[in-house]
């Protein structure tokens, strides 16, 4: 019996840390490349880089829509791990979807809690309160909030690049040249800003057809990306902020950025 009840709860744990991992909400739009005078279809997820796997919950969304193009939804599709979102025909020109979650408030078990943070790699003095909060016996709980954009575009003209470049996120992945216009072997320069001031020393984990990679922004907070396969590209970051006192929340940001070569 105990051995029944040890196996339980090691897998409770490990099915703990893997939700803990799902955490990068992309917004994305279908087709990658819109075509003019057509239906415009944004998809939503949450998961481990480009493989979704959770539908996000539209109560807990902030805001959703499309930077310079005021429009309402008309269609919302939830599906087993994905949502999507239907707009009226596409403008052409540059576009950028942006969305935003409220605050929400969880609980991680500590297997989770290692999972999670040699996922998103924070600094070291956030490494070190952890522990420190670990052998106080003390659980994990967290506040945490999204970000995410996403650019494409839908034939010529449209928005000018500098109105689109950054949006004033609360924590953002501001691309310092438009995104749609790069090709394969090209690469991308990109600065992360939490409420307008550049994070240094944060990890961006990148992701592609290919598989991840991790990079750090430097002391003026910025990264370049090489660009090393056609299709969909995500940068994602993830800020942890140590409890303010004993028995407090932990506060996060995450933020993603996404976009596709042709």
């Amino acid at each position: 019996m105990r051995r029944l009840q040890s196996l339980g709860l090691l897998l409770l744990l490990l099915c703990a840390a893997g939700s803990v991992q799902a955490h990068d909400t992309w917004v994305q739009p279908l087709p990658l490349r819109p075509l003019p005078a057509q239906p415009l279809l944004l998809e939503l997820s949450a998961g481990h880089g480009l493989q979704p796997l959770s539908a996000p919950k539209k109560r807990r969304l902030r805001s959703l829509g499309l930077i310079g193009r005021p429009r309402q939804p008309v269609a919302w599709v939830r599906l087993r791990n994905r949502v999507r979102v239907r707009f009226g025909l596409a403008a052409p020109g540059l576009s950028c979807a942006v969305l935003t979650t409220d605050l929400i408030e969880i609980e991680i078990p500590s297997a989770g809690v290692d999972a999670y943070l040699a996922e998103v790699q924070p600094a070291a003095a956030v490494l070190q309160a952890w522990q420190a909060q670990r052998a106080r016996a003390q659980p994990w709980r967290e506040r945490y909030a999204k970000d995410a954009k996403a650019y494409f575009r839908v034939g010529a003209g449209g928005l000018p690049w500098k109105k689109v470049r950054a949006l004033g996120q609360t924590l953002e992945i501001v691309a310092l040249r438009d995104p749609t216009r790069l090709r394969l072997r090209s690469s991308l320069r990109v600065e992360l800003r939490q409420h307008g001031q550049p994070v240094p020393d944060a990890a961006l984990r990148l992701f592609d057809r290919k598989g991840e990679r991790l990079l750090r922004t430097d002391a003026a907070g910025r990264a370049t990306l090489a660009l090393r396969c056609r299709g969909r590209q995500l940068i994602a970051t993830t800020l942890l902020q140590p409890p303010a006192h004993v028995g407090a929340a932990w506060s996060s940001r995450f933020a993603t950025l996404s976009f596709s070569l042709p």
